[in-house]
């Protein structure tokens, strides 16, 4: 109710001559105070619809909406959030810490943390070389105790006076522009802006140079070798071997495996059962018969000439210089018996040796006579195809007999059959013969040495196996190639099996190491005697192969049989000393061999060569170096510096992973 209706009411009460009471007097203030608030400036208002004033020429409605929208907003997104972090604790609650050596305990914000693992990966990313000086993997994103292990080592390098200049830092982004962006500056600037922008990722290379120059410097001093060192790795390469062998000749039992050939249906069952590499070589050749429109140089051409006029405009001389210029490397070759040109007095003339080519001055005329035929010949394979495209059925026999040109035609030859062909035949003829499809033509006129001609395959034989009727005698062959491999092999089985057994003391490095003859139970041993004895009673001669380094290259004479298998087989170094390997067959199949380690010895240290001795020190050093960056791990550090990390303490991976989510 305003002021002015209030004021005009008819107050009720006691008569004026009533002395006042406390309610007069609370009435009466009431009705000042209503007096000095009235007027259009007045703040306060009793009517309900009044309690909230708009802006003047404003919808009230959309007002209340607007003011309940705030409120909503406040509530979604400050409350849960402050209610999230009184439950899990603020997102900068401690991430890392560790014991630095002078500054005590250093500590970092959770967030922080996830900035800088984001931040090296970035550079990382960058510079993927860094990853392998850091030990690192060459994909993916680092851990987070990766991260934790590069700050904490970073942190001693620091403290150990470890700085990386402007020009340490300018050196190394120069080899990293040419290794890994190829010298092309540009390249590097561009990608460096999806990573943050050079100040932001050059300052995290320079600390992880840091880190790596760090670790090298450590290295270096772990990396001295010593002669026991140097000793020990000479001593791992180089050891010689003295083997006793029988090498026996599958072929001896060739009669016996003939003897055994099976029937024709036992052979065919054979036959299907071998895979198709095997079958392979059964399989016949493709083979193409070929037809021939031949012209010969001296024969008349008028027909052919006359059905394909020349309708461009150039004169006779530039056609026969297009003509030239495309044929004078198979058309006009020198002849081989050219001399070299000589003076009057009968010396030679100081002049260059003649070109391989015969000149356009020198067969002008005839390149002239040539060009007009060259180019009918074209133009009718050209027009044979586009009538054979249309479904046409071409004789090119008949219409090259109507030209005057001679036909000829070949049985299905293979490759190499046209190849040696005399005549029609040769390299370049049979390319383009297996290079057409059947029935069609070649696309260009084919050179000859006295000619042109126009090539069509007639009859494509695609490779295939014939019927076992047809190949028997080579399906045969091949199964008794298979059987005296098979029987040589059985008997030299045979006499290892007459050998005491072996049982060696565990080695839980053979497992690694050991190939499939030495991962077999059945091992077996024997001395020198017994098996050079074995051998003669079976009626193989036992051989020996003297005292060989197992890292000396090959003779570089040549090598023998013998040289060979031994080169191969390099299995023959995890034996036992005394133990007898399984026989095996050679590269080629064509001999077996039985082998029984005889002996091996250390080769002296004064066969250590210079270069030699250079090696294992780099060997030494790169092994001992990387076993202290082996060592500096994230375990290590974290005992040795109290590195703790926030992740450390969730041993469930799926309730961190899910932690982070809610992060």
């Amino acid at each position: 109710m305003s002021s002015k209706s209030k004021k005009n009411q008819p107050r009720k009460g006691k008569s004026r001559s009533s002395a006042p009471t406390k309610q007069d007097l609370e009435r009466e203030l009431e009705r000042q105070a209503l007096a000095a608030g009235d007027g259009e400036g007045s703040s306060r208002h009793d009517d309900d619809d009044e309690f909230i004033r708009a802006p003047k020429e404003s919808s009230k409605l959309r007002f209340v909406v607007l003011i309940a929208l705030l409120v909503f907003l406040l509530v979604v997104f400050m409350i849960p959030g402050a209610l999230f972090g009184t439950a899990r604790g603020s997102r900068d609650d401690e991430g890392f810490r560790w014991d630095h050596p002078s500054a005590g305990t250093v500590q970092m914000a959770r967030t922080d943390f996830v900035l800088k693992k984001r931040a090296l990966d970035q550079a990382l990313n960058i510079d993927p070389f860094m990853r392998l000086a850091l030990g690192l993997e060459m994909q993916g994103t680092p851990s987070d105790q990766e991260i934790a292990r590069i700050l904490v080592l970073d942190g001693l390098a620091e403290e150990a006076g470890i700085v990386i200049s402007v020009d340490d830092l300018r050196e190394h982004l120069t080899q990293l522009v040419q290794q890994r962006f190829g010298g092309d500056f540009n390249l590097y600037q561009t990608t460096l802006q999806r990573f943050g922008g050079a100040a932001v990722v050059e300052s995290n290379l320079s600390q992880l140079l840091r880190v790596r120059r760090y670790l090298d410097l450590l290295g270096h001093v772990a990396s001295i070798a010593s002669p026991a060192e140097i000793d020990e790795l000479w001593n791992e390469d180089h050891v010689e071997y003295a083997f006793d062998f029988a090498e026996v000749d599958v072929n001896g039992v060739r009669e016996e495996a003939a003897g055994l050939v099976p029937s024709d249906e036992e052979l065919g069952a054979w036959f299907d059962a071998l895979s198709e590499p095997e079958r392979f070589r059964f399989q016949t050749q493709e083979k193409r018969k070929t037809q021939f429109a031949v012209y010969r140089v001296g024969a008349t051409a008028e027909a052919l000439v006359a059905a394909f006029p020349d309708g461009e405009s150039t004169t006779p001389e530039e056609k026969a210089r297009e003509y030239y210029d495309r044929v004078f490397f198979q058309r006009f070759r020198r002849p081989k018996d050219d001399a070299a040109s000589e003076d009057p007095e009968g010396e030679e003339a100081p002049a260059e040796p003649p070109s391989e080519y015969l000149s356009f001055d020198e067969v002008a005329d005839v390149a002239q006579a040539e060009a007009p035929i060259y180019r009918a010949l074209g133009a009718w394979i050209e027009d044979m195809e586009l009538r054979r495209s249309a479904g046409e059925e071409v004789d090119m026999a008949a219409e090259a007999a109507q030209y005057g040109l001679e036909v000829e035609t070949t049985d299905a030859l293979t490759r190499e059959e046209l190849i040696a062909r005399e005549g029609l035949g040769g390299p370049n003829l049979a390319i383009m013969a297996f290079q057409t499809v059947e029935g069609a033509l070649a696309p260009n006129v084919q050179i000859l040495e006295d000619g042109f001609c126009v090539l069509r395959v007639a009859e494509v034989a695609e490779p295939a196996i014939p019927p076992l009727a047809e190949i028997r005698d080579e399906v045969q062959e091949q199964w008794i190639d298979e059987k005296v491999q098979e029987l040589t092999l059985e008997r030299l089985r045979e006499l290892r099996a007459g050998f005491p057994e072996y049982v060696p003391e565990p080695d839980p490095d053979e497992e690694e190491l050991g190939l499939e003859n030495l991962e077999s139970e059945d091992r077996r041993t024997a001395s020198q005697e017994a098996f050079t004895a074995a051998l003669s009673a079976a009626g193989y001669e036992a051989q020996a192969r003297d005292w060989r380094d197992k890292s000396a290259p090959p003779p570089a004479t040549a090598q023998s049989s013998q040289d060979r298998f031994f080169t191969t087989h390099r299995e023959f170094y995890l034996l036992d000393v005394g133990e007898v390997s399984e026989p095996l067959l050679d590269s080629a199949g064509e001999k077996a061999y039985l082998v029984r380690l005889a002996d091996t010895r250390e080769v002296p240290m004064e066969r250590m060569s210079a270069s030699d001795y250079d090696r294992y020190k780099r060997q030494s050093a790169m092994g001992a170096s990387q076993t202290l960056k082996d060592q500096l791990s994230y375990d290590f550090l974290s005992d040795r510096y109290a590195a703790w990390l926030w992740s450390d303490d969730f041993v469930d991976e799926d309730e961190l992973d899910e932690f982070e989510d809610l992060e």
